[in-house]
């Protein structure tokens, strides 16, 4: 029998895939199951066929599965939030650890890689510290639907956070409702409500919204009014911030703050550790568990009184500082700038006796010393090989340093420092080591003919810091 789009068949579910669907298979072919749970009989129609496998959604549960618990929530069939909310608890730390062990054996090649019990969260609902939804169309808020991607449901409720981040979000809906303005659309570029996240610091109990929205002119007008009514309406949330973000990607992350009303940034405590936690930083969204994680973390690093231990991607800052009083120099590597301020702020205490941290950083050709910008698919060969012909220039910085530093009393600090020298923190945001006068255009040939008008650098290159100012001298490009 060949398989095509929109046919019902009966599948038995045997095993979870890595992303959560069901695996079934059907006269030999394998078929991924949305909403199948392993041990059970479904009637599921096939949405895609492919070469090797296809894909199929539960129409209806014939047999359900020993492991199938009643949802919590009564958006569970149709929003796209919480996929596993059906299958027990147990059974989710279960499948979680086969997933790891899966993908080191079949993508990694490693064989018999020891792999510890899933660790389990405190809370099983109501555990988040942060939430992210969506606007779409005229208008809905909330969250995108499970089998239509595409579109987003308009909840009036969500387990995984607090009651009130509901409510927020339903006053959120009518009010954008009320003005008019219709959500942003990636195709068109057009509109202006994006995304609404929202946060809550468990040490604290301080919340805060975050509103992001498109470039349009008339979102800081509707914004500041949105924001000066959610403080009013909801006392217990104490700040407002409104991002605009001009890419098209979906993604709730704001690319430049214009406004904030009240406290725009939480404070969070983790074990020993105080966090300072920006609208658009990094954070844990389960704050027990994380406790759980970094100390496993600290267990597994140890600790050496000399030794120097690494944070890729750090964040705020939060495993570095854990593992802080167990080493002499804790390195975090982060590319977020904003994530970096919360590091350094929150490594700011006396406890640390001798605190090292970046000063905020300009971008490439600015007149200062660059570090290649951390990126998940890693440097480019070009970025490092110039971090590594710029190590010598800069005796007191080692190719690849950058981030979080925190020192312990007597400790020289990284590089052959110059007695007496207070050692500088890297760039933020560079792309590799520049001169300290930065790079020219004009660097390395003559200057062409100086033209009448508009001087050939006015506008970006002349910027205080860019570096034109010596480029003025030696090649006389600028009158």
């Amino acid at each position: 029998m060949t398989l095509h789009e929109g046919m019902e068949l009966e599948l038995a579910v045997t095993r979870l895939a890595v992303g959560g669907r069901g695996v079934a298979r059907s006269e030999g072919l394998v078929v991924f199951v949305e909403g199948g749970l392993p041990d059970s009989l479904v009637r599921a129609r096939v949405s895609k066929v492919r070469k090797g496998f296809a894909e199929a959604q539960v129409v209806e549960t014939l047999t359900p599965s020993p492991q199938a618990v009643p949802p919590a929530c009564r958006h569970a069939d149709v929003c796209g939030g919480c996929p596993w909310q059906t299958l027990d608890a147990a059974a989710q730390l279960f499948w979680k650890r086969e997933h790891v062990l899966e993908t080191l054996t079949r993508l990694g090649g490693l064989a018999d890689v020891p792999v510890r019990p899933t660790v389990p969260s405190p809370n099983v609902l109501g555990y988040r510290n942060k939430m992210e939804f969506a606007f779409a169309g005229n208008l809905h808020l909330g969250l995108h639907e499970r089998f239509r991607p595409g579109r987003v449901l308009d909840i009036t409720e969500c387990r995984l956070m607090a009651p009130w981040a509901a409510e927020v979000v339903a006053f959120v809906r009518d009010f954008c409702r009320a003005t008019g303005l219709p959500a942003y659309d990636a195709r068109t570029g057009r509109g202006v409500w994006r995304h609404l996240v929202l946060r809550e610091s468990a040490a604290t109990g301080k919340r805060l919204a975050h509103l992001i929205t498109g470039p349009a002119r008339t979102a800081g007008g509707a914004a500041h009014g949105l924001g000066e009514a959610l403080l009013t309406r909801f006392p217990d949330l104490t700040g407002f911030v409104h991002s605009v973000r001009r890419a098209p990607s979906a993604v709730a992350l704001g690319e430049r703050q214009v406004s904030g009303l009240g406290e725009t940034r939480l404070e969070e405590r983790i074990g020993d550790v105080r966090l300072f936690v920006s609208p658009d930083a990094f954070l844990q969204t389960n704050t027990a568990a994380a406790g759980l994680l970094y100390r496993l973390v600290a267990e597994a690093a140890g600790q050496a009184a000399d030794g120097t231990a690494w944070d890729l991607y750090c964040g705020g800052g939060g495993i570095s500082l854990t593992l802080a009083p167990h080493f002499a120099l804790v390195h975090g590597v982060e590319a977020d700038a904003r994530a970096i301020d919360d590091a350094r702020d929150a490594a700011a205490p006396k406890r640390h006796r001798q605190l090292r941290v970046p000063r905020p950083g300009r971008r490439p050709g600015h007149g200062r010393p660059g570090l290649d910008r951390p990126d998940r698919r890693g440097a480019r060969p070009a970025a490092r090989r110039r971090r590594a012909r710029g190590a010598d220039r800069h005796p007191g910085r080692r190719p690849g340093q950058g981030g979080l530093r925190v020192l312990r009393p007597g400790h020289p600090g990284p590089g052959p420092a110059p007695a007496g020298r207070r050692l500088r923190g890297h760039v933020r945001h560079a792309r590799g080591p520049v001169p300290p006068d930065g790079p020219h255009r004009m660097r390395g040939r003559p200057a062409p003919p100086l033209k009448k008008g508009r001087p050939p650098h006015a506008g970006r290159a002349s910027r205080k810091g860019s570096g034109c100012e010596e480029a003025r001298k030696r090649w006389r490009c600028c009158p």
